[in-house]
């Protein structure tokens, strides 16, 4: 990345965290909501926002190299939302989702806009992509027996 881009990090590292944990919770949250009416679960139930997450990373961070513009990326998005049965996932957090681009959009980039390439609000997103991912990770695969998240390594700013 751009020297010029490393004032953003700690800002998109927040945002990633924030969504992330957005994203387990609507998702389990709605998960609950469809089972707490059905009879015993047979066997362990598939975590919905672990199978979001995995997979729909992947898709941003393959897709975002074959795009021009970050237009492309909302419309993407935006066609995730709609296609049938995205109401497990993207029609659940895919507005908070376009917000952040949007946002990171926004970003007074300096010099690096006027110098670079591609627009290098591509990499800003790659970032994103990336710390969501890792911090996905930490949530969905790091709980205790009783389904809470271990907070063992927060401690403070530290990351």
């Amino acid at each position: 990345m751009d020297a010029s881009l490393n004032p953003h990090v700690d800002w998109l590292v927040e945002k990633a965290e924030g969504f992330a944990r957005h994203v387990v919770t609507t998702l389990r949250a709605r998960d609950r909501e469809n089972r707490s009416g059905s009879s015993k679960d047979q066997g362990k139930p598939k975590d919905p926002a672990a199978d979001f997450g995995k997979s729909q990373i992947e898709n941003l961070l393959a897709a975002i190299n074959h795009m021009a513009s970050l237009n492309e990326l909302k419309l993407f998005v935006r066609y995730q939302m709609g296609r049938k049965g995205s109401e497990k996932g993207w029609k659940k957090v895919g507005d908070r989702f376009l917000s952040i681009l949007d946002e990171i959009q926004k970003k007074d980039l300096g010099e690096a806009a006027k110098t670079a390439e591609r627009d290098p609000h591509f990499e800003l997103v790659k970032r994103f992509l990336l710390y969501w991912k890792w911090e996905h990770t930490y949530l969905t695969g790091n709980e205790s027996g009783d389904g809470r998240t271990q907070d063992n390594n927060r401690k403070g700013g530290a990351r």
